[in-house]
């Protein structure tokens, strides 16, 4: 099949007219991630629906489409996402000043 305008080539198989419309990978940005820090590790599940903090579990507040929260055990860590996924994420200790920036590995 072409692809501009939908037509087969009579002299390919069908697995080479199919072949022509293989589509390119899309990124899912809410996929998911794990975060490292000194402080401590923490997971998201794919969808952003699902968290953990040191193997605790943990609470995701959507503030809006870029920016995410995850709440729990003591930290509040702050996701920056774009089309491509989380471009930063940092994290604050409820009570105190300490924070700090985080590794993010996004699978």
């Amino acid at each position: 099949m072409n692809a501009n305008d939908g037509s087969c080539d009579i002299h390919k198989t069908k697995a080479q007219n199919a072949a022509q419309h293989t589509t390119a990978a899309v990124h899912d940005p809410l996929r998911e991630a794990t975060f490292t820090s000194d402080a401590f590790n923490a997971t998201i599940s794919n969808g952003f629906f699902n968290a953990t903090i040191n193997g605790k579990k943990a609470t995701v507040k959507r503030l809006n489409a870029h920016f995410y929260e995850i709440h729990g055990n003591g930290f509040v860590i702050s996701l920056s996402l774009d089309e491509n996924g989380i471009t930063a994420a940092s994290w604050n200790k409820t009570t105190g000043r300490n924070h700090g920036i985080l590794q993010v590995s996004q699978k």
